[in-house]
């Protein structure tokens, strides 16, 4: 191993590790074992944001009616532009209205790429990413090509 063969100090502590001086585990609790200090135990505010609508997107059962099989995890993401949610999970797309009406889809998520030829239109290998760029007012979607070296 290359960790084995890497030079270490008198305290057995490689030269180059940084010593965890808040000595935090993963639960965040301290030496004392009591919780530590950025643990957050109350809801912050929404920053002046008002929650507009609140819907239920895709599910499963959408994975399984667009191709035919249930995908688990459903790995769900999207994001809200001036008019539409767009959102994600794994295979397939949908868009909604901002009251949670379905204006497209649910569709395979490789449909993005029709057109164009290649694997990006072929495949559909999920673990999409989709943002919404107030700056040049247009989607980013992507999504891999387990295929591609």
């Amino acid at each position: 191993d290359i960790i084995r063969e890497m030079p270490s100090t008198e305290s057995g502590i490689a030269p180059y590790a940084i010593p965890n001086k808040f000595k935090f585990d993963a639960r965040g609790a301290g030496d004392s074992g009591t919780p530590g200090a950025f643990l957050q135990d109350f809801f912050g505010s929404l920053m002046g944001f008002t929650v507009l609508n609140n819907f239920d997107g895709q599910s499963d059962d959408d994975n399984a009616a667009v191709l035919g099989f249930r995908v688990v995890p459903p790995d769900t993401q999207g994001d809200v532009g001036p008019d539409h949610y767009l959102q994600h999970i794994n295979l397939i797309a949908e868009i909604f209205d901002k009251n949670g009406n379905t204006l497209l889809g649910p569709f395979a998520g490789n449909a993005f790429w029709q057109g164009l030829g290649g694997d990006c239109q072929n495949r559909n290998d999920g673990d999409p990413i989709t943002i919404y760029d107030y700056v040049a007012d247009r989607w980013m979607v992507s999504q891999f090509d387990a295929a591609s070296p």
